[in-house]
C-alpha cells in the first residue's frame, strides 16, 4: 500500500506554488487561471477559494480541500 503523506503549506508557499502552476489569486481571494476564468474544483464542481484550496502532491491538480474532494482524488489516482 503506497503511503500517502499531506503536508502543511504556509500561505506564502501556497501562494507561490499556485502562481507556479500560472494560475493567479484575485481580489476575493478566487483562483483564476492565466486568462482570468475562475478554476473549479474537478471534485466539487465549486470555485476554488485560496484559502480552501489544495495542490496534490507530485500534480498539478488545484482543488477544494474537503473529505469530498480527498477522497475523491485517493478513489481515482492512488493505488491503494
Amino acid at each position: 500500500m503506497e503511503q500517502i503523506i499531506f503536508e502543511e503549506l504556509t500561505a506564502e508557499q501556497k501562494k507561490m506554488l499556485i502562481e507556479g502552476l500560472c494560475l493567479k489569486i484575485d481580489q476575493d481571494g478566487f483562483v483564476r487561471d492565466k486568462d482570468g476564468n475562475l478554476k473549479i474544483c474537478p471534485f466539487t464542481n465549486r470555485k476554488v477559494h485560496f484559502e480552501d484550496a489544495s495542490i496534490m502532491p507530485g500534480s498539478t491538480i488545484v482543488m477544494n480541500t474537503s473529505s469530498l474532494s480527498l477522497s475523491e482524488y485517493i478513489t481515482q489516482y492512488i493505488d491503494v
